[in-house]
């Protein structure tokens, strides 16, 4: 009777199987591996000369939004597209936001540069549903610093597939769309620059 392999499963004939079975068995253990190289060709193929990325940067000086009364997440518009090899960007149409290419885990970073900025404020990498509220969030450190010029980066590995699994908390949306926000205050944010950029990783295992 025939067996399988642990990991992938593939079928092999055992010292117990008669010979007249073993050449189906051995057509079948053909087909599946052949069917498991053409899997890994196809990451290949996507992925080694061309690795899913986009890089954008806010290079004109901005004033990023009040809210008296605090708490409501401001968008920051991109003006320059330093690397994008999936079509991931279109800043005419949406200067905000990064759309990923497909499901997997991607490797999200920041980088902003402002000038002082009020207790309270911070940048946030998020989803963006398609109501306009915000979800996923993968990335965000508190912007505390009075000094000036104030530096601030941060990082995180971002989960995109079609149902958030339970347990998975804010590393997981079902959103493609990924924006950078900056918190509202009673004060204008002054920003000086931002590179915002999304690296695809791997796929779902």
């Amino acid at each position: 009777m025939p067996t399988c392999t642990p990991i992938y499963g593939l079928t092999y004939a055992t010292c117990s199987d008669r010979p007249c079975d073993i050449g189906d068995t051995f057509c079948e253990f053909a087909d599946q591996v052949e069917t498991e190289l053409d899997r890994l060709d196809g990451i290949v193929d996507r992925s080694v000369d061309t690795v899913p990325q986009a890089r954008v940067r806010l290079t004109i000086p901005r004033q990023q939004g009040t809210n008296p009364g605090g708490g409501t997440l401001v968008l920051v518009p991109f003006d320059t597209v330093d690397v994008d090899t999936a079509n991931m960007v279109d800043l005419v149409s949406d200067p905000f936001t990064i759309t990923l290419p497909r499901f997997g885990v991607y490797f999200i970073h920041f980088n902003v540069e402002g000038t002082t900025a009020g207790a309270g404020n911070f940048i946030t990498a998020s989803g963006r549903t398609g109501g306009g509220g915000f979800q996923g969030q993968v990335a965000s450190q508190l912007y505390l610093d009075d000094g000036s010029p104030l530096f601030l980066s941060s990082s995180g590995m971002f989960r995109y597939q079609s149902s958030i699994p339970a347990g998975t908390g804010g590393y997981t949306t079902t959103d493609p769309r990924i924006v950078l926000n900056v918190s509202a205050s009673a004060v204008a944010t002054p920003i000086t620059s931002v590179t915002f950029e999304i690296h695809w990783m791997r796929d779902l295992s």
